[in-house]
């Protein structure tokens, strides 16, 4: 192992050993580790974890959709070819973005189904002795009440395993520390970002509609100037580097090191959204799109930016649960996560410090082959590095997404993979 790594493993952040054995001797005695690593049936895992119609639908490139047809009209003259052109572009974009309006609206409709049957309790009695259903409330708390219940979760296993000196579960032949309840939520990944994303598109359809009315094929355009009024089934790839742009964290990232001088990485990455300096709450707060693009930070109320980050700190622990695995058998984890879902994860942690850079790195790679295993490279980097950020949180706070450039990449990724399939 290098030095590197070393001074990591000392510093308490999860590096990947460089030795099968070692890495197979802590999966056994860590339970997230193992859920981590489980392998659950492909497509029953997949459709648990990945929110599918809460993303955009897949288009192509546009300089392909214009080789397509500069191929189906060999014989066309230039105009006429640049005409046929702009229209087929032009209607390749309105069924995407009409594909992605129609799918809010019924991504609107499943979570009232949801709420309204599915998640709710029955055989209530309120203040005035009548029965009642009390139906699962706002995504705000709910997510907090499923936070404070994974909290009550450890603190209680922990108690049992004091009082036991201990106390370790077997299963399977192996031995993992059980940290929390396997199982704890009835309601899949896949349900959980679909309420949390339907929340948030509806507000914007109104106004995305106005645009997509007026501006029609030249709505792409608007959205690039204007990249929040999209919903998340709308966004197009080259939009997405807009939302999450890296000016940030760059300054979040200069700011924590310099940090370091002074302190461990552990006292930095334990601070919570109340005791961070306000500087790096706003830096954060902007970096994670808890604040409007167009208004500075520092206009924001201080204890509403730290509000803010406290329910984003309980959204991570509820995603990280679902994203170990945790929540049961075919449950999926960060394995069965779709590209569009582990990328969106991914910068939802500070884990991109740029998207634009780091997706052109192999999109403009001309060989389809050399094309194909770049892009395939970028993404299990990605999937190892939400790994490890997992791996980590689970003892950190969020402070800890002010260090997401002293986490390294995994040194033999192709490895890793390699014991996986041998798993």
């Amino acid at each position: 192992m290098s030095s590197v790594s070393q001074l990591h493993r000392a510093a308490g952040l999860f590096v990947f050993p460089t030795a099968k054995a070692q890495f197979a001797k802590e999966v056994k005695q860590s339970q997230v580790l193992g859920s981590l690593w489980r392998k659950d049936q492909k497509d029953e895992a997949a459709h648990a974890i990945n929110a599918e119609s809460t993303l955009p639908l897949d288009l192509k490139p546009k300089i392909e959709i214009y080789e397509e047809i500069r191929q189906e009209n060999a014989d066309s003259s230039t105009v006429a070819l640049k005409l046929k052109q702009s229209y087929g572009y032009g209607k390749a974009l309105m069924h995407f973005y009409k594909t992605g309006v129609s799918n809010v609206w019924r991504n609107r409709k499943e979570v009232k189904e949801l709420r309204k049957y599915q998640f709710k309790l029955s055989d209530n009695v309120n203040s005035k002795g009548k029965d009642v259903d009390i139906r699962i409330p706002g995504f705000s708390k709910l997510t907090s009440d499923m936070a404070q219940a994974l909290y009550i979760s450890q603190i209680e296993t922990k108690t049992e395993k004091d009082k036991n000196s201990g106390h370790i579960i077997k299963k399977s032949g192996s031995v993992s520390k059980k940290l929390i309840d396997t199982g704890l939520f009835n309601m899949s990944r896949s349900q959980f970002q679909l309420i949390r994303r339907t929340n948030s598109d509806l507000s914007k359809i109104p106004w995305f509609l106005v645009v997509l009315l007026i501006f029609m094929e030249s709505t792409p355009l608007v959205c690039y100037a204007f990249p929040q009024l999209t919903p998340s089934t709308c966004v197009l790839p080259s939009i997405l580097p807009r939302l999450w742009s890296p000016g940030s964290v760059d300054k979040l990232h200069k700011l924590t090191s310099k940090a370091l001088e002074s302190k461990d990485i552990a006292d930095l990455a334990l601070r919570n959204a109340y005791n961070l300096p306000i500087e790096e709450v706003r830096l954060l707060s902007t970096s994670l799109r808890l604040t409007s693009k167009f208004i500075p930070a520092y206009l924001y109320g201080e204890s509403l930016l730290r509000r803010r980050l406290q329910e984003y700190y309980n959204y991570l622990k509820v995603d990280n649960y679902y994203l170990s695995g945790l929540n049961g058998e075919n449950s999926g984890n960060v394995w069965n996560l779709s590209k569009q879902e582990l990328l969106l994860a991914c910068l939802e942690r500070n884990l991109i410090r740029d998207l634009k850079k780091d997706v052109q790195s192999y999109q403009e790679i001309k060989d389809e082959a050399e094309r194909s295993s770049k892009e395939a490279e970028f993404y299990t980097k990605l999937r190892l590095r939400l790994f490890q950020f997992i791996v980590d949180f689970e003892k950190y706070n969020i402070g800890y997404l002010g260090l997401g450039h002293l986490l390294k990449d995994a040194e033999a990724p192709d490895t890793i993979l390699e014991w996986r399939s041998k798993n």
